[in-house]
């Protein structure tokens, strides 16, 4: 996977330091390079190109930011004595950036005028249409990535976070002898002030043997993320949030890959769904709840390229993998999609006028009998079953019908039991529902 993203790092324009940041609007607080005075604030729409130029890195629960640039969810806003305010936690990290910050480039920067701006902005501007918020500075109407001293600050300061863990080695990546270290991994499910992670104990010394990467690949990696973050992020179950994010693997290079399908994997969002839109008098076969899922467009090519399937959660910083699908091929795509057609065709119901009703199975098919069928009643274990079959159905993995059955039968019981549902006949449907995803994993499993 990381050489994967590395891959697509380079096709995407070369290394990358910041972290991807999404909002929708910015504040951005205007700073006077020789007198630290504010000169200005504005609110801006954000666009995906504002990571870059404000030096975006994100900040854990002990970090501070290493620029003053910092992602405002709208959960991180309390009401408080009839105004809004920042919490505290993310005031003072702003503000020790900001102390920083201004140490380093010799600019008296008043930090409480800043963060006081930046909050009578919040408490101004905060509205329904508000959906995330960033705030960051600029020198003299310049962004921080277009000033060479807090470029050479930004770099140091990485670099100085990776300072307990670094050494010369072989990057796991590249395979090349550089200096390394096992600290600045792009994805925050690794982590290395936790048992099981560092080699040789809590010995942060000690800690790149168990993942040595170099900085190159490093920042080679994290544009590939951004591209992926931004740009092949789907839906798979709209109803239960459930997204994956669509790695690609060019498995002999970029060379024999079909150049419309690389457009459509590396082109930006708006690019691609505009080629989606102009295969409307095409039938797409969309097998995932997402509207501009490609698969179907992918399944067409040849076996010169796999793609990895990471469905991850996000929970505050701290990233968890849920189920990790790597090297499937379009063929198995193909063959997923195949099944699909088949079982909607099997399940399509004859009208009293002689007509059909056509019938649609996605994997939110799948989805509803793992999910809580009484609201009353919780079993964590649901969602990791669902996940196991998500898996076994990518992998062509048998599944056996006794471990799947139980779970359709109980959704249908349930179903039948409900006075609303049954009285409505929908267990009609479920019971449709249940035959269709057996008819589905047998299909793709044998």
């Amino acid at each position: 996977m990381l050489e994967a993203l590395r891959k697509l790092g380079e096709i995407r324009g070369g290394p990358a330091q910041h972290d991807v940041l999404s909002a929708s609007h910015i504040i951005i607080v205007d700073i006077s390079f020789h007198t630290g005075e504010i000169l200005g604030v504005s609110l801006r729409n954000f666009e995906s190109h504002h990571a870059e130029k404000c030096l975006y890195t994100q900040h854990s629960a002990n970090r501070t930011p290493v620029v003053p640039t910092i992602k405002i969810a709208l959960r991180d806003l309390e009401k408080a004595e009839g105004h809004l305010r920042l919490k505290r936690s993310l005031y003072q990290k702003m503000k020790r950036s900001i102390t920083r910050l201004s140490k380093a480039i010799e600019v008296p920067i008043d930090s409480e005028s800043v963060l006081s701006r930046i909050e009578m902005e919040i408490g101004r501007i905060l509205s329904p249409k508000i959906t995330g918020l960033a705030a960051t500075l600029t020198f003299n109407g310049k962004f921080m990535s277009e000033i060479p001293v807090i470029q050479e600050h930004f770099g140091k300061s990485r670099r100085k976070r990776a300072s307990k863990s670094f050494s010369k080695g072989i990057c796991a990546v590249c395979g090349k002898i550089k200096e390394v270290s096992g600290d600045i991994s792009p994805f925050t499910f690794y982590t290395i002030d936790k048992p099981g992670y560092v080699v040789g104990g809590f010995d942060k010394s000690l800690a790149y043997k168990a993942f040595p990467l170099c900085y190159d690949c490093r920042d080679l990696i994290q544009r590939g993320r951004q591209h992926v973050e931004e740009n092949l992020k789907f839906s798979f179950v709209s109803q239960s949030h459930i997204q994956y994010l669509l790695i690609p693997d060019f498995i002999f290079g970029t060379e024999p890959v079909h150049q419309e399908v690389l457009d459509i994997l590396t082109k930006e969002r708006t690019q691609r769904q505009r080629r989606l839109h102009s295969l409307k008098h095409q039938e797409l076969r969309r097998i995932t709840d997402d509207e501009e899922d490609i698969l179907s467009l992918l399944s067409e090519e040849q076996d010169v390229m796999t793609f990895h399937f990471l469905f991850m959660t996000h929970q505050q910083s701290r990233e968890t993998i849920e189920l990790y699908i790597q090297d499937v091929y379009p063929s198995r795509l193909r063959a997923l999609l195949d099944a699909k057609v088949t079982v909607e065709r099997l399940m399509r119901l004859p009208r009293e006028d002689g007509t059909w009703r056509e019938y649609t199975f996605t994997y939110a098919t799948v989805y509803r009998f793992f999910s809580k069928a009484d609201p009353t009643k919780r079993d964590p274990d649901l969602l990791r079953h669902f996940y196991d079959l998500v898996d076994r159905t990518f992998r062509g993995v048998p599944v056996s019908i006794r471990y799947l059955i139980p779970f359709l039968v109980r959704q249908i019981r349930h179903d039948v039991v409900t006075p609303d549902r049954r009285d409505q006949g929908q267990y009609r449907f479920t019971i449709q529902d249940a035959l269709a995803t057996l008819l589905f994993v047998q299909l793709v499993t044998q």
